[in-house]
């Protein structure tokens, strides 16, 4: 997988705060390529997590433009979003949203129930996904009885499952010591190398170091 998978340019987020406007982004504009591990930083307030969810097609900005995978998302319809988000996105989040009475195999299959994947083939994806993060021998295990570590390796595998262009992570090792972190930056390098772009919301230096290049938001612009 080659090419440029985000393509962002001026983006604006203003929202309304009784009679005030606040401007949470104020012309933003990134690219991220096929492969690349990308870290987004910056204090609490700064436009990181509306960024994301630009980038996830979960919000939309107020001006500017924004291509994901070369397409002009910015007129999209509600459904294409959805249908984008689905294909192209994966999410993987700081408190894993795994389902802790389903088991492993069934967490993944929640992803692949809204995919277009025809039935016969997802066994093998399923599969390939929880073998992937080191999970295959406990598929049938309540998601409940994982460690930290493995729960958010569980939400990499649902992530993945579909093969995503691109995997947004919010805080992944946030709850995790630094040896399980380490751990789960090994799984993200492993999916940049197959050429998926990882973008990844972090407050923690090592997390950014991880990365190839470092985006800082200060008060929703890019830091020069």
């Amino acid at each position: 997988m080659t090419g440029t998978v985000v393509a962002a340019s001026g983006l604006r987020r203003r929202y309304a705060d009784g009679s005030r406007t606040i401007d949470v982004l104020r012309g933003v504009s990134i690219r991220v390529e096929a492969g690349e591990r990308v870290a987004i930083t910056g204090r609490s307030g700064a436009g990181k997590s509306t960024l994301a969810n630009i980038l996830g097609l979960l919000d939309v900005q107020d001006e500017g433009t924004y291509e994901l995978l070369g397409r002009d998302t910015t007129s999209l319809r509600a459904r294409e979003r959805d249908a984008l988000r689905r294909d192209a996105i994966g999410f993987v989040f700081q408190a894993y949203h795994v389902l802790g009475n389903r088991s492993c195999w069934d967490n993944v299959h929640l992803k692949l129930s809204t995919a277009r994947t025809q039935a016969s083939e997802r066994e093998r994806l399923i599969a390939a996904a929880l073998d992937s993060v080191g999970l295959l021998e406990h598929a049938d295990a309540p998601a409940r009885l994982l460690s930290g570590g493995e729960k958010q390796r569980l939400a990499i595998a649902r992530a993945t499952v579909t093969t995503p262009s691109l995997l947004l992570a919010d805080e992944p090792t946030g709850n995790l010591d630094p040896d399980t972190a380490g751990e789960v930056l090994d799984l993200l390098d492993e999916l940049a190398h197959s050429g998926i772009a990882v973008v990844v919301i972090t407050h923690d230096r090592p997390t950014a170091r991880w990365a190839d290049r470092v985006v800082e938001l200060r008060d929703g612009q890019l830091a020069r």
